[in-house]
């Protein structure tokens, strides 16, 4: 009787035994931790997921265990339930991180899981996340030397001593070569010009004769020649040297030599200049007379008046007269 009890027992004891490791084998492995990827450097991102397996459901926290990495959002939480997209609810089952120095990143997961049969267990996950600097590249401190030419031997000497066969050909040598003066005048390349420095005028000038305008100082050259001027020709100067006038011509700087400007008008102009003068000599004359007599009276039937009048203009002609004599003889 007590050996039938005894059996019993042990097959009880043995048979819950099987239970729980039936139960823990079952649903071992139900919900896994995953991370994405495995080796990162500073800066660069990765991802912790949870599969579920075949859990109903589950929700926890997945959180920082180390310094050496920040997440990429401020909620930890994590939540799944079986079905849920149709009933148009959102899963969460990751969440990323960024790292930032070397070392081993730590993360924590903390669930609570629901088994299919409604059994709910804790699991606490612990997965780690390699984050190292790449080392650049090693760099040949120590070149192997090139190895030297160790062939020392002497190259062999010529010994074959006969002498030259002599030129028996007696014509005289035809000269090929091309004569040097027979070089392009387009490769020719032309010397650089430089301007010498200007004193600073404002004046009007002549032309003595026809002479070329240049655009830089410098008659070895037809190729800065822009234009001419015509004898008399007006141009303004705005800088004089030693040799060359500065002036404006077409509304830009130009050159021309000195010695071909003069600063004195030509004969035209000297004449218009007196016969200006003379005009306004005896306008101010006038001027003078009325001043003096008063404003003249008006010319009628009346004697005294006229010969006023009369008087008065072979006044003005003799004196206008004397001024313009005066201005001949100066």
């Amino acid at each position: 009787m007590c050996n039938k009890i005894r059996k019993v027992i042990y097959i009880c004891v043995i048979a819950f035994a099987f239970m729980v490791l039936f139960k823990g084998r079952a649903y071992a492995g139900s919900c896994t931790i995953s991370v994405s990827p495995k080796n990162v450097k500073p800066g660069e991102s990765f991802t912790v997921s949870i599969n579920p397996g075949s859990l109903r459901g589950f929700n926890g926290t997945i959180e920082l265990e180390s310094g050496n990495a920040t997440p990429n959002d401020d909620n930890p939480k994590v939540a799944y339930l079986k079905g849920a997209e149709a009933m148009g609810e959102t899963n969460r089952t990751s969440r990323s991180f960024k790292a930032t120095s070397d070392g081993e990143c730590k993360i924590k997961v903390d669930l609570v899981e629901e088994q299919v049969d409604g059994t709910v267990e804790k699991g606490n996950y612990t997965e780690a996340v390699t984050v190292k600097t790449p080392e650049p590249p090693p760099q040949n401190t120590n070149p192997e030397p090139k190895p030297e030419n160790t062939n020392t031997q002497p190259k062999p000497e010529n010994t074959n001593t006969q002498p030259k066969p002599e030129n028996t050909n007696t014509n005289p040598p035809v000269n090929n070569t091309t004569p040097k003066n027979n070089t392009v005048a387009n490769n020719t390349v032309e010397p650089t010009v430089v301007n010498p420095e200007f004193k600073a005028v404002n004046e009007k000038v002549y032309a003595v004769n026809s002479c070329n305008v240049r655009s830089s100082c410098s008659t070895a050259t037809n190729n800065n020649k822009i234009g001419s001027l015509e004898k008399d020709e007006l141009v303004i100067r705005t800088g004089v040297s030693s040799e060359w006038s500065r002036i404006v011509f077409n509304g830009k700087v130009a050159y021309v030599a000195s010695k071909l400007l003069t600063t004195t008008p030509p004969d035209d102009e000297e004449n218009t200049v007196e016969e200006n003068t003379v005009e306004n000599e005896i306008s101010n004359e006038l001027d003078t007379i009325k001043s003096e007599v008063g404003v003249l009276p008006e010319v009628g039937n009346n004697v005294s008046v006229q010969l006023f009048f009369v008087t008065t203009m072979i006044s003005i002609s003799i004196i206008s007269s004397f001024i313009y004599l005066k201005i001949k003889e100066k």
